[in-house]
């Protein structure tokens, strides 16, 4: 179910780019904010910070459903399972 899901996001994003080119600068902002925000995420767990953690992976979350799913992008991906 993971593999499947994994591979649903890819391929969602793959898609998503090619439909809605973004500047490679744009894209390559980013990509640094995700990896700033998973280093992030990373430090707190080692350090032990449980509730900074969750509240870290939780806006990460919300950030990369709003950019994901905006439009009628949440339905295109629903869609593609076939419900």
């Amino acid at each position: 179910m993971n593999r499947m899901l994994l591979n649903r996001v890819g391929n969602h994003q793959r898609d998503l780019h090619r439909r809605l080119p973004e500047a490679r600068q744009t894209r390559v902002k980013g990509m640094r904010a995700a990896l700033t925000s998973c280093r992030k995420l990373i430090a707190l767990i080692e350090a032990g910070e449980v509730e900074e953690a969750v509240a870290l992976w939780r806006l990460h979350l919300r950030n990369a459903i709003a950019t994901w799913t905006s439009g009628d992008e949440g339905e295109r991906v629903v869609n593609s399972l076939g419900a």
